[in-house]
């Protein structure tokens, strides 16, 4: 089965009543792919816990020769006691898994490993999971565009080498960043990554995955607040800033009777360390949408589907405009879930990924992606000269626009027309 996610994170409070038994299970393994925030996340659950893969987007890679991927593999063994989660491992590690033919161990723990897809290329990636029983998983990755090929002149003196599509990420989230498609800035696997908090501490961050363009750095440890991260590459420094954020849930109640209530409390803590307005005017206004997943175990104040916009006033440096409550009722005895869904707040592309957030259907799409087609080719006839070739890559990404033709492949569809628009810093489609 495959699912697919645009969310930047999902943070979910699970409050319980007394659980009930469950019958014995068959042993099964089953994947499931999501693309989150432009990188992808696989996950194979079974009954002794999950094997998680993270990769990114991009599945070939920009230049010449053999391109070196990076991700990681996580062993999440289920158990409430060491001894428990050390068997389940043992299983764990019996399982076999290979990505693009190639067998990739299941160690302790997070592991990163690489992989070489030939250059430019659509090729599927095929991730397979099984056990010595024969049951068996299989997920397919889909690469529906080919990398635009790199500029080789001088950079645009208003386009970073470094940047990241959002200006807000949540505290123990991941933090993509990404290089300007140039082979002079490109990422390379022995680069090394550092972020540091408004107060200067400096720390390494751990990747987790990596192609050319993109970075997929661990976003924990991190404190809340104005945030730079660094690269340090063999013959280049880059910068770029970014704000964490917390993002908590919390009830007065975890174990509701029928009829009975209590108080969800949603709070996002930006840190506004410098207590003035002006610091509180640079921090985007930030949109959760609460879903009350259990209707028929408690029902939620305001409907079981809402948006929560923080702050509640304008430019609020005052913590109590960061916080918003829910009152919730009881309804029947079970486990319920309340989700929280934090939006990105955009930086270079603001509009394009808005526009994206809102197609629902391949029609969608395609007519979205017609629309940007006509926008990309006014902005290659404008008369001005391609200076930093711009244009190049706007008629690359024009020419290549993937066509959408299932519901299945309509979250891929819209990375790819992000990837490829990403890298024409200048570029603004008419509304």
């Amino acid at each position: 089965m495959r699912e697919f996610a645009i969310f930047t994170a999902i943070f979910s409070l699970f409050l319980l009543v007394p659980a009930s038994k469950t019958s014995a299970q068959t042993e099964t393994i089953t994947g499931t792919v999501s693309m989150e925030q432009d990188y992808r996340t696989v996950n194979f659950s079974t009954l002794n816990g999950n094997i998680k893969v993270i990769l990114p987007g991009d599945l070939s890679g920009a230049g010449q020769g053999p391109v070196t991927l990076i991700g990681t593999v996580m062993a999440e063994p289920a158990g409430k006691t060491q001894k428990e989660k050390g068997n389940n491992l043992k299983a764990l590690q019996k399982l076999v898994l290979t990505i693009g033919g190639k067998a990739i161990p299941i160690l302790a723990g997070q592991n990163l490993f690489n992989f070489s897809p030939p250059v430019n290329s659509m090729r599927t990636v095929p991730i397979d999971v099984y056990n010595p029983l024969g049951d068996r998983a299989v997920v397919t990755l889909k690469n529906p565009v080919v990398s635009p090929p790199p500029t080789t002149g001088n950079l645009s003196p208003h386009q970073p080498a470094l940047f990241t599509d959002q200006k807000i990420f949540l505290t123990d989230g991941n933090i993509p960043v990404y290089a300007v498609n140039n082979t002079a800035t490109l990422f390379q696997p022995t680069d090394k990554f550092f972020v540091s908090d408004a107060s200067g501490n400096m720390k390494e961050s751990a990747i987790l995955a990596q192609s050319p363009t993109q970075t997929v750095l661990s976003g924990a440890g991190i404190q809340p607040g104005s945030t730079t991260i660094t690269r340090q590459s063999v013959n280049r420094t880059d910068h770029t800033k970014v704000r964490m954020v917390s993002l908590t849930l919390s009830s007065t109640n975890n174990n509701l009777k029928k009829g009975q209530t209590s108080t969800l409390t949603v709070t996002i803590d930006p840190k506004i360390t410098d207590k003035d307005s002006a610091e509180a005017m640079q921090i985007p206004v930030m949109s959760l949408d609460i879903k009350n997943l259990t209707p028929a175990v408690i029902n939620m104040e305001g409907g079981n589907i809402q948006v929560m916009t923080f702050p509640a006033k304008s430019n609020s440096i005052s913590s109590s405009d960061w916080q918003m409550r829910r009152t919730i009722t009881g309804v029947t005895p079970g486990t319920f879930n309340i989700s929280a869904t934090l939006y990105p707040s955009t930086a270079f592309d603001g509009l394009i990924q808005a526009q994206k957030q809102a197609l629902n259907t391949p029609g969608d799409f395609n007519r979205w992606a017609e629309g940007i087609k006509k926008d990309l080719d006014v902005y290659i006839k404008k008369p001005d000269k391609d200076k930093y070739g711009l244009k190049e890559i706007a008629q690359y990404a024009l020419s290549n626009m993937p066509v959408c033709r299932s519901d299945e492949d309509l979250e891929t569809c819209k990375w790819a027309a992000g990837y490829l628009l990403r890298f024409i810093h200048d570029f603004k489609p008419a509304l």
